[in-house]
């Protein structure tokens, strides 16, 4: 019987591990390294899993505890408008047809949490991506390859 390869993958070695970065503070004679947060949050697609995790996301965004974490900004990207079939797995209700999802999901934000979420009623593009602020942390939730390669 021939013995089995362990395959073994640091996940520090996988394209999808977030590294934070850190930045070096003086706390009186001595230097820590605080993580630094992004400035903004981008979800890119608002459908499916986009729908169900934006609420999370701008909840915790607006109700921490920490200033750092209130101050992170919140862009939501998407050109689809809420359609019938989406009604029956997506976090949409029937007042909402034929609105953007991102500005239905921004509005949501906004009126219920006290944001200031912004919405890009557009497909993601090479365009629209170099648009956006270089120190954002960009979450994918789409369900098409061209987009997850343009993101990545």
């Amino acid at each position: 019987m021939a013995a089995k390869k362990s395959l073994e993958i640091s996940i520090e070695d996988s394209k999808y591990y977030f590294r934070p970065y850190y930045q070096a503070v003086k706390r009186g004679t001595s230097t820590v390294y605080d993580p630094m947060f992004p400035e903004n949050v981008v979800i890119v697609g608002c459908g499916g899993n986009g729908g169900y995790l934006i609420p999370l996301i701008a909840r915790y965004l607006s109700q921490s505890k920490s200033e750092a974490i209130r101050e992170i900004g919140m862009t939501l990207v998407d050109g689809d408008r809420v359609e019938e079939k989406n009604l029956v797995r997506q976090n949409f209700i029937p007042d909402e047809l034929e609105q953007n999802k991102a500005e239905v999901m921004a509005n949501r934000c906004n009126r219920n949490l006290g944001m200031n979420v912004e919405a890009i009623p557009e497909y993601m593009t090479e365009k629209v991506l170099a648009n956006m602020d270089a120190n954002s942390l960009i979450i994918g939730c789409v369900d098409r390859h061209e987009v997850r390669k343009l993101i990545s």
